[in-house]
């Protein structure tokens, strides 16, 4: 059986990730700083699913991680994130720190700890971005110089780990996960009108792209970023 690691595994595209995986015959590390939520959603997984509740910028939950490995390692997708929305102006210093160091320094810490059981399974890395890497949006300074830096990183890491390891990034635009719960229908059914497709997409659909990247079916494509975004980053109103 394959294996992978999901980060942000309780929620979101992380578990549908997680759900996707599983259903493709993976046993999957998921991982999640929220263990009630963690436990409480990989308890329908049965024993195809580890958990590892603790902080991705930590490097020593990684050392734990790479421990619990049953011999291989076939995928290894980001997903964890952390937002502080506010300008950079009425940026905190910690708050700052804390968004680059979950999503960008998650990458350095599993990367030190996973490259050479990577390497020798021929495996994948999934970087799970933004439109916010491409697009100017208010109050996400952090988030997006997070997530541009990912898709930076991610091709900086297929040079570097190729051929043996593939990096690719997925470019989620809006996605109907839990940070959405808190939007009125109003502004949910705007960012819907910005769409190519007029709806928001499902975590499901940004998962299986992701599956998809990690299957032979993508064997040729290495250092790419691919926009999962229902046509939002290329539809314009007149």
């Amino acid at each position: 059986m394959k294996e992978a690691i999901v980060t942000g595994a309780a929620s979101g595209i992380g578990l549908a990730t997680v759900q996707q995986l599983v259903a493709a015959r993976y046993h999957v590390h998921a991982i999640d700083i929220n263990e009630a939520e963690l436990l409480q959603q990989m308890a329908r997984f049965s024993d195809t699913v580890s958990m590892h509740a603790g902080d991705v910028s930590d490097a020593s939950l990684w050392s734990t991680v790479a421990q619990s490995l049953h011999g291989g390692l076939n995928l290894l997708v980001h997903s964890a994130f952390s937002l502080e929305a506010k300008p950079l102006h009425q940026q905190t210093p910690e708050g700052w720190t804390r968004q680059l160091d979950v999503m960008l320094g998650s990458v350095l810490h599993s990367m030190r700890e996973l490259h050479g059981i990577l390497s020798h399974s021929e495996g994948s890395v999934v970087l799970v971005s933004s439109v916010h890497s491409h697009f100017g949006l208010r109050g996400h300074p952090a988030y997006a110089a997070a997530k541009g830096a990912l898709n930076a990183l991610g091709r900086q890491m297929a040079v570097e780990y190729g051929p043996e390891i593939r990096v690719n990034s997925v470019v989620p635009g809006p996605i109907m996960t839990p940070i959405w719960e808190s939007v009125d229908p109003e502004t949910i059914g705007e960012a819907a009108k910005g769409t190519a497709l007029n709806r928001l997409g499902t975590a499901v659909e940004v998962a299986d792209v992701i599956v998809f990247l990690a299957s032979p079916l993508a064997s040729y494509v290495d250092g790419a970023e691919i926009v999962v975004d229902g046509g939002w980053s290329i539809k314009k109103n007149p």
